[in-house]
């Protein structure tokens, strides 16, 4: 499932993909696999080449640029729903491996791992991977109802005009009209 393409070696560099996959075991309990597939360079190792300079064998020590990039995928399998943190905590491993920052990759793991999740209808709760970041978990205030970037509450607002529910005449009277 991180490969949903088929693993294939690449002429150019491809931007980072995200993407989100739903397994769903015997018992119908869920587990979110969040994956995100960014391509590295393939370096020869072989590449100090003899050549040969007037009649002289002479040792190149250049490596030779990548001819070719091979996907590499970090995967966070989780039974909690929570995409826009699992982005983020992957983009942050992620970026701590290609800039190859002064950060243990297996602290931030470490990390990931050992945060406790708020129960249902808790409180925000803010934690850090360790590498001067700043994560923040909302939980739903009930298990059935998803977190959202908008307002749940506005949505059920704008469905209370009389349109929608006061559309024949003798129904205008008990809607307050």
């Amino acid at each position: 499932f991180c490969q949903p393409g088929g693993w294939q070696l690449s002429r150019e560099r491809k931007q980072p993909t995200f993407f989100v996959v739903v397994l769903t075991d015997i018992d119908s309990d869920r587990h979110y696999c969040s994956c995100l597939t960014f391509y590295e360079a393939e370096i020869n190792l072989q590449g100090t080449k003899k050549e040969e300079i007037e009649g002289e064998e002479e040792v190149s020590g250049l490596i030779q640029p990548a001819e070719v990039f091979a996907p590499k995928s970090l995967v966070l399998v989780s039974r909690l729903d929570y995409p826009e943190i699992f982005r983020a905590c992957l983009g942050l491993i992620y970026t701590v491996y290609v800039d190859s920052l002064n950060v243990s990759l297996e602290s931030l793991i470490a990390n990931l791992c050992a945060c406790l999740v708020p129960a249902a209808g808790g409180s925000q709760k803010l934690f850090s991977l360790g590498a001067g970041d700043r994560q923040l978990i909302q939980t739903p205030l009930h298990d059935s109802l998803p977190v959202t970037g908008t307002s749940v509450a506005l949505l059920f607002q704008q469905l209370v005009y009389e349109k929608y529910f006061c559309l024949p005449e003798d129904l205008y009277f008990k809607c307050g009209k």
